[in-house]
């Protein structure tokens, strides 16, 4: 069962690697994903200092990405002026721009009007 772990750990730190670059790279992408490479993220850190068994780490994995989901259709059915909108969107942002480190404001702003210029052109 510790051969699992270490499996499954070795796993969520590759996901994290991979979701963190996503977040980096590609720039108009949205704040749910934003939060579910947070939370694969804090799976990888929390796993080691809680010295929990690394078999949890599949529990992060799945949190990683079912929650992207929720919080996706969460925040399209609720006014963005609700504090469980701004709270996403707080630390989603938070986590973005420690990712981003390096990376001008502008040209993140222009990859997310893009981003939605696209989205709507998609749907129309």
């Amino acid at each position: 069962m510790e051969i699992l772990g270490y499996i499954a750990y070795i796993i969520l730190v590759v996901l994290a690697l991979i979701w963190a670059f996503g977040v980096r790279t590609h720039l108009g992408i949205m704040i749910h994903t934003i939060i579910g490479s947070l939370i694969l993220t804090l799976g990888v850190i929390i796993i080691p200092i809680s010295k929990i068994a690394l078999i949890h780490s599949l529990w992060f994995i799945l949190l990683g990405y079912l929650s992207p989901l929720a919080i996706a259709n969460l925040l399209g059915k609720l006014d963005k002026s609700k504090f469980i909108a701004k709270f996403f969107i707080l630390i989603g942002s938070i986590y973005a721009n420690i990712v981003r480190i390096g990376i001008s404001e502008e040209k993140i702003k222009a990859a997310q009007i893009q981003y939605v210029k696209a989205a709507i052109e998609k749907i129309l």
